[in-house]
């Protein structure tokens, strides 16, 4: 008996000993894969439209997320982890987005890298910044004059009436960058940029406080998710 009991005596200590020896402490990260998946939910869901592949790993669908800019995205459920297919969701835009139902079941990331860029200030030239012809009026009046005597002139002024003249105003030599306006067309812009046609509302990565609503300036299409 004394020989059974010593010998499970030093087996519950072998064994207490491996637990100790394998298992990490909890300041150590005791539920450190929990806490990490859990420090992954953003609080927000990805709506089902925003599906772009079913066939993509958690790699893939990050890649794809961080490549288009400013996203969030989702591809599996919490059952599935490492490099498991699912699912990828992407959804674009900046804020929180509205926490609904069932959220939770999925895991949700963020473009870390995404950094929004400097607004450049709005500078407008005017209608025509190429240049061209415009109108400018004034009233006047002309005076006549004819010889009353030969030594004497006599003189007098017609009736007010308005006098136009066309002047040609030299512009532009280039191509609007971004952030310059007043412009009509994509083509009044240098480059890949784009001309923003508003009634109001922001120009994407252009500053236009303190300019009219109805300006439009050139903008870059890379800046549409700033």
């Amino acid at each position: 008996m004394n020989i059974k009991l010593i010998h499970h005596t030093i087996m519950g200590i072998f064994i207490i000993y491996l637990f100790f020896l394998l298992v990490p402490p909890l300041h150590l990260g005791w539920f450190e894969s929990v806490s990490n998946e859990n420090n992954d939910l953003e609080g927000f869901c990805i709506k089902k439209s925003k599906l772009i592949s079913r066939g993509m790993t958690i790699k893939e669908c990050q890649n794809s997320c961080i490549g288009r800019g400013n996203c969030r995205y989702t591809n599996t459920l919490k059952s599935k982890h490492g490099e498991e297919k699912g699912p990828c969701y992407i959804s674009y835009g900046v804020g929180t987005q509205k926490k609904v139902p069932g959220c939770n079941n999925m895991q949700t990331w963020e473009n870390k890298k995404y950094r929004t860029k400097n607004l450049v200030k709005a500078r407008n030239y005017g209608a025509s910044p190429f240049g061209g012809y415009y109108r400018r009026c004034w009233w006047t009046r002309h005076r006549y004059c004819r010889r009353w005597w030969w030594w004497r002139w006599r003189c007098w002024y017609g009736w007010w009436h308005k006098h136009c003249r066309r002047y040609w105003r030299r512009g532009l030599r280039r191509k609007l960058r971004k952030g310059e306006g007043d412009c009509d067309r994509n083509s009044d812009c240098a480059g890949r940029l784009r001309c923003k046609q508003r009634s109001s509302g922001p120009v994407p990565g252009v500053d236009v406080r303190g300019h009219p609503r109805t300006h439009d300036y050139c903008y870059d299409p890379n800046d549409t998710n700033v």
